[in-house]
């Protein structure tokens, strides 16, 4: 730089010598002649022979320093040099190229740049490319095959914007689906994958994904379809439609704003359906003269329709065969108030035809009609009842034949549904048959019975009256043999854990007879004991050891006790549980009057048990005889328990009233009352009660005593006879003992 300014200076000193001739400055411009004695000392003349004019200023290179070691700094602010391929200037803090010379090398230092800023402006900092940046970054770069980056690191296409390729092609025959860089190509040929021949393509590609539009040539169609996953995957080509080609296609609208008057198919739902206007249509028209389709408009009675209304017409075959018309009325006024409707009649003039209008049937109308059925029958209401008619309907009644379902508000107070009783069904009467599955909500009672061909299930019985499955039956009845023990007096039965469904059987103490004897004024014949109850007690829940009292019968009446004693109870227990009992029966009475009930009062049956029967009636007059004691109360009705004997007069004497007996399992009858006519009359006593053996026989004629009944049969004791002698007795029979059975499966 020093010799630069050396140079500057011989050169501004030659031509300050130039001008010693010559104080006078000489301004640019000024005449001369040859003469270059005289220079504008703020610009560099030289004279033409004429005048002066600005002059060149040649400078060298500067060999040492070099341009590449001389510092720009502010003291040579404004220094210019040659570097020996471009002018450089300082601006006080670098080198800057002063025009026409190379470009800079990065977007840095840029050449030529804007004043001032040397990060704006032309560089190139690869071989055979150019580059424009601002603010120090690249924005545009155009490569030596002529690509052009806009806002990228390296051209990829013909131009890239952004990192991403943009062609503009000539004719291509390559695969659509491999024209993926966005671009505009020429298609050559119909190439694999496309909707066109000799057509253009438009690619648009972000990222992964890529939008092609085909179309041009020879057809006004426009394509398009869509990939993903860089080519992994490929759309359909869609048509556009447009003016030209509409009518082609048979187009699908989901939504609404279908309109016009070309076909349409519409699946989903539609707000409106357009109406024709007002009066447009008149009844007299044929059905083919509809459109085909679902129209509606509003009509009257002037073009000969029921009145004022909305009338929407339905019409899907061009023969008219199978269209329809229906009518809502305006008003009840105009028109009333149940729809109405009429058909296209395809057996008239191939379809050309309407029917006569109908009146559908609704709730405010139905009482209007009378329905038929389809055998020609009637349902009609009469009475509350509903009558399904039959071929052998009879109208003065239900008849033998027709189904009647009414409610009835007289005896029966419920709905009654009465069945067919025609010939040929099952026999049992009047029918009702339930095809299908009957489920029923609440309870029902059947008073009848029933027969189960199918199956039938049932909860868990809960009570003695409740219906159980044979399922329920066969875990509850176990299995293994059946085994028993008989106990006639009291004891023990010893439980065992391979012993189930434990059942006991139970009869208790007969009833003794009451005494016959006389006591100086009147005779009197002794009442016969009540046979004791039994009972059945199935499926106990044993789980021990069970204790057995057996019930004694009840002693016969004598001189210290006119009437004879109860029978005792017997008893089983598990631990201090009773688990089943049968009470004794009653004694019978002695010192009968009239009226008295004499005989002894049978016991009452247990839980499944009979009572025992009524012991006889004593005589208590040579006319007379007490009535029979009652039967002992039964838990289940076996037939002929509960009988009571009665005194029955014979001639001139009264024999003793009859026992009675239980017809209960093997119980007998009550004993026979005796008789005598020693003294004329007869003052016999009454027979026992009869329970799971027969009653004693009463004692017969005079001083007789009763008979006793057998032991462990629980029967009554007879009564006694009367005696000759005063205050001399006849004693009444024993009652019997009674007994326990225990059965159990093992």
């Amino acid at each position: 730089m020093s010799k630069l300014i050396v140079r500057l200076t011989v050169f501004a000193l030659s031509v300050f010598l130039c001008a010693q001739a010559h104080a006078a400055q000489k301004a640019i411009g000024t005449p001369c002649s040859n003469d270059n004695s005289n220079i504008d000392w703020d610009t560099i003349g030289q004279c033409n022979g004429t005048v002066f004019q600005k002059g060149p200023l040649m400078l060298g290179t500067v060999a040492t320093p070099t341009y590449a070691t001389t510092t720009c700094d502010a003291a040579k602010t404004g220094m210019i040099q040659w570097t020996g391929t471009s002018f450089k200037g300082c601006d006080g803090a670098s080198w800057s190229g002063l025009g026409g010379g190379a470009l800079g090398v990065s977007a840095t230092n840029t050449s030529p740049s804007r004043n001032g800023d040397i990060t704006t402006g032309l560089f190139s900092d690869t071989a055979s490319t150019v580059s424009i940046a601002t603010a120090g970054v690249s924005r545009l770069t155009v490569t030596a095959s002529g690509n052009v980056t806009i806002n990228g690191t390296a051209a990829v296409g013909a131009l890239t914007v952004g990192g991403q390729s943009f062609i503009v092609g000539g004719r291509s025959s390559a695969d659509l689906n491999t024209l993926l860089t966005s671009g505009m190509y020429g298609l050559n040929g119909t190439p694999t994958n496309s909707p066109v021949n000799y057509g253009s393509l438009i690619t648009a590609n972000n990222i992964d994904t890529t939008l092609q539009i085909a179309g041009g040539y020879q057809s006004d169609n426009l394509y398009f379809r869509g990939s993903w996953s860089s080519g992994g995957g490929f759309s359909p080509w869609r048509t556009v439609l447009h003016s030209g080609n509409y009518t082609s296609y048979s187009p699908s609208l989901t939504g609404s704003g279908a309109s016009g008057t070309w076909g349409i198919s519409i699946t989903g739902s539609s707000p409106l359906l357009a109406n024709l206007g007002t009066y447009v249509w008149s009844a007299s028209t044929l059905p083919t003269g509809y459109n085909l389709g679902i129209q509606t408009s509003f009509v009257s009675g002037g073009q000969s329709f029921p009145s004022y209304g909305s009338l929407v017409n339905v019409n899907t075959y061009s023969g008219g065969g199978g269209a329809l018309q229906l009518y809502v009325p305006y008003s009840p006024t105009y028109g009333g108030t149940g729809l109405q409707v009429r058909f296209g009649n395809y057996d008239v003039s191939s379809g050309n035809s309407w029917t006569a209008w109908k009146t559908l049937v609704a709730s405010d109308n139905v009482g209007s009609y009378a329905v038929p059925t389809a055998n020609g029958g009637l349902i009609t209401g009469a009475g509350g009842g509903l009558y399904l008619g039959s071929a052998n309907w009879d109208a003065g009644s239900s008849g033998s034949t027709a189904g009647h379902i009414i409610t009835d508000n007289g005896s029966y107070k419920a709905l009654m549904i009465v069945g067919n009783s025609v010939s040929g069904n099952s026999g049992m009467g009047r029918e009702i048959k339930v095809w299908d599955y009957l489920n029923v909500q609440g309870s029902f009672n059947a008073t009848g019975g029933g027969t189960f061909s199918g199956n039938v299930s049932a909860a868990t019985p809960t009570a003695a009256n409740h219906l159980a499955t044979k399922a329920y039956v066969d875990s509850k009845a176990g299995g293994g043999t059946w085994q028993s023990q008989t106990f006639t007096s009291s004891g023990t039965w010893y439980y065992s854990s391979a012993y189930s469904n434990v059942t006991v059987f139970a009869v208790g103490g007969g009833g003794g007879g009451g005494a016959g004897y006389f006591n100086g004024s009147y005779y009197y014949g002794g009442s016969g004991g009540g046979g004791a109850a039994t009972g059945w007690f199935p499926n106990m829940p044993v789980t021990g050891n069970l204790t057995v009292n057996v019930g004694a019968g009840g002693a016969g009446g004598n001189s210290s006790a006119y009437t004879g004693g109860n029978g005792g109870t017997t008893t089983v227990y598990q631990g201090g549980t009773l688990l089943a009992s049968a009470r004794g029966g009653g004694g019978g009475s002695a010192l009968v009057t009239s009226g008295s009930v004499g005989g002894g009062t049978g016991g009452s049956g247990g839980l499944f048990g009979a009572g025992g029967g009524g012991g006889g009636g004593g005589t208590y007059s040579n006319t007379s005889a007490a009535a029979g004691g009652a039967g002992g109360s039964n838990n289940i009705a076996y037939g002929g328990c509960n009988v009571s004997g009665t005194g029955t007069a014979v001639g001139s004497g009264v024999i003793g009233g009859v026992g009675g007996g239980t017809g209960c399992g093997t119980g007998g009858a009550g004993g026979a009352a005796g008789y005598s006519y020693s003294y004329g009359y007869n003052y016999a006593g009454g027979g026992g009660g009869g329970s799971w053996g027969a009653g004693g026989a009463g004692g017969a004629a005079f001083g007789n005593g009763g008979g006793s009944a057998g032991a462990n049969t629980g029967g009554g004791g007879g009564g006694g006879a009367a005696t000759s002698s005063n205050g001399v007795f006849s004693s009444g029979g024993a009652g019997g003992s009674g007994l326990a059975v225990i059965y159990w499966q093992q």
